[in-house]
């Protein structure tokens, strides 16, 4: 195939050292539905032979070049400058793209030319290609966004070179975080930030050890810098300061402690409550499932992670009675319900009873989470796949010994199905979605969001009519926050 003078696209791909995912990085742009791209790897020095890898793809859309090591940002940057793309998207070497991801982003970009950058949600995957979370992104990305998280990760973007341009590219002299300090540049310069709504690239995620930890805060606080001292930068962003460097310093506190640095983990967790002394002691629980999610995000032995987190929180955060239980009935929890929905059914019901055998009263966020994980298996996969998972989870956490859990996850998930379908308009589905609730847990029918999409849906679905005004209720929590050891 001859090679366009012009691409629609043009995929840069920096490597270093990832002999083993590189190749299918690379044929799952070789995949795409879009054949209108030119792909442009840069080898950043690597030694196990991962451009030698890379070479073995004769395309004449592909283009190896090779470079001593200089970083990912150079890397990127002179991929940028040899591409001719109007369009241009990463792919880290690890991470593979879904094979409509560039065909939908292009689509969306030519349909919204005020848009500046396109992102598409993710679906995280561990070293060996095993699914670990589907990772649905918002709408809209702003500059608070950018400052408080991670909006999106390179392998899911696409922007016009326009911008690129505009922004200046990568700076150089980042260990990490030099993408969130290229977001946050496009950001300032008024680039529009929108998604594509669709689970189109994948991330490869594993059990992660930093070196010098303090290089890699430094950077991060660096990237806040770039937003916190612009002068473009308004005021209800630069309110978010102090919760933006509290997140930081959680992260890399939590990073410190897995890591068995506990003098530095303790010192960053001091930080983090020095931002917001009172946040300690009204949300310490918030606080904890973050960093609960955060060890069993990569998979792996998250309770050994949990056991050396727990050794390194600050004293105002340990008042939560039975903590190391706590952390290990809520890690097994989401584990194995992580577990459940992918199919891997052992491990899955492995884990819950590792759960239940604790006995801990569960607080209700993971079970939110894991609703909130079928709901995009839903959408992702269709409503066979997100039931089929359902069952298995309500299944292995009666076996647990969890069977209230379930019924809560059950009712949730139809309960909230119905209000996606009610928001979508369609009102035949969205009675039946209900009464599936309502027989889980009869006190969603005391709820006056579900009553009222219920019968606004009923009627409007017998006279074929559309909603005139949109629905102002919110799915309220019809129990309690924990569901107690009574409650089993």
């Amino acid at each position: 195939m001859k090679p366009p003078t012009r691409p629609r696209v043009s995929v840069i791909l920096p490597l270093y050292n990832q002999a083993r995912y590189v190749g299918a990085a690379i044929e799952s742009v070789l995949d795409q539905t879009l054949t209108d791209w030119e792909l442009v790897i840069i080898d950043d020095g690597s030694s196990d032979g991962s451009a030698d890898m890379a070479a073995r793809y004769v395309d004449p859309r592909i283009r190896l070049l090779r470079q001593p090591n200089c970083g990912v940002s150079e890397a990127r940057n002179r991929g940028i400058t040899a591409s001719k793309g109007e369009q241009v998207a990463f792919l880290d070497a690890d991470d593979l793209y879904a094979p409509a991801k560039l065909a939908a982003q292009v689509a969306f970009l030519d349909e919204h030319p005020d848009v500046g950058l396109t992102y598409v949600s993710r679906i995280e995957i561990d070293r060996d290609g095993n699914r670990l979370a589907l990772v649905p992104l918002p709408a809209h990305a702003s500059l608070a966004s950018m400052v408080l998280s991670f909006p999106f990760a390179p392998t899911d973007l696409m922007v016009r070179r326009s911008w690129l341009d505009r922004a200046g590219g990568f700076r150089t002299g980042f260990v990490v975080n030099e993408d969130r300090d290229l977001y946050i540049r496009l950001a300032l310069e008024g680039c529009v930030c929108v998604g594509v709504p669709n689970f189109l690239s994948f991330r490869r995620l594993g059990a992660r050890s930093f070196g010098d930890l303090t290089a890699r805060l430094d950077d991060m606080l660096r990237a806040l810098c770039t937003a916190f001292g612009d002068a473009r930068c308004p005021p209800e962003v630069r309110s978010l300061e102090h919760a933006a460097h509290r997140a930081i310093y959680k992260d890399w506190a939590y990073q410190a402690a897995v890591q068995g640095d506990r003098a530095r983990a303790e010192m960053y967790f001091g930080h983090a409550l020095r931002y917001d002394p009172s946040f300690a002691w009204n949300d310490a629980r918030e606080f904890l499932h973050d960093l609960v999610f955060t060890a069993i995000r990569d998979g792996g032995d998250h309770e050994a992670r949990l056991r050396r987190l727990e050794a390194s929180l600050p004293a105002a955060l340990s008042t939560l009675p039975q903590l190391g239980s706590w952390m290990i009935a809520h890690g097994c929890l989401a584990s194995g319900l992580q577990h459940l929905l992918w199919g891997r059914a052992e491990e899955g019901r492995r884990q819950l009873a590792r759960s239940g055998a604790l006995r801990i009263p569960i607080d209700h966020p993971f079970l939110h989470h894991a609703a909130e994980q079928l709901l995009c298996l839903e959408a992702q996969s269709g409503l066979a796949a997100a039931r089929q998972a359902l069952r298995a989870m309500t299944r292995g956490l009666a076996e647990a010994g969890l069977g209230s859990c379930g019924r809560w996850l059950c009712g949730h998930f139809w309960l909230n199905l119905g209000f996606r379908r009610y928001q979508n308009g369609e009102y035949g589905r969205v009675p039946f979605t209900v009464a599936r609730a309502v027989a889980r847990d009869p006190r969603h029918l005391f709820n006056r969001g579900v009553a009222a999409i219920a019968a606004r849906s009923a009627v409007r679905a017998l006279h074929r009519c559309a909603p005139s005004t949109p629905l102002r209720h919110r799915v309220t929590g019809a129990t309690d926050d924990i569901l107690t050891e009574g409650s089993r």
